[in-house]
């Protein structure tokens, strides 16, 4: 199971010939076309990503901050996040994790 860690990470997905933006499966198994998909994307991953970690946090605090990676302050910020505040660090360019390849079986 690969672990990931709260903290933004940009990312620019571009065909190298022509800057146009690439075709990006999805798990879902849609296709998204465009710049503008990518973003829906990463806004609906944002949210579900900040909802799970909240209620990770606030099922057992300890185990929760060991799986996200993340410190006590960053954990009291998540859990005391109002929906609204989700839904605004949600939308963004950006993904607000990574994952953190130290965690992944078979490395080390």
């Amino acid at each position: 199971m690969t672990t990931i860690a709260c903290h933004r990470l940009g990312h620019s997905i571009q065909d190298g010939q022509t800057g146009a933006a690439r075709k990006v499966a999805v798990g879902s198994g849609a296709i998204m076309n465009g710049q503008g998909d990518i973003v829906d994307a990463i806004t609906a991953f944002n949210r579900a990503y900040l909802l799970l970690a909240q209620r990770m946090l606030r099922t057992d605090r300890e185990q929760g901050k060991r799986q996200l990676g993340v410190t006590d302050e960053v954990a009291a910020w998540i859990v005391a996040m109002t929906p609204e505040q989700i839904d605004e660090h949600a939308a963004s360019t950006e993904l607000c994790c990574e994952i953190r390849v130290e965690n992944i079986p078979g490395r080390g």
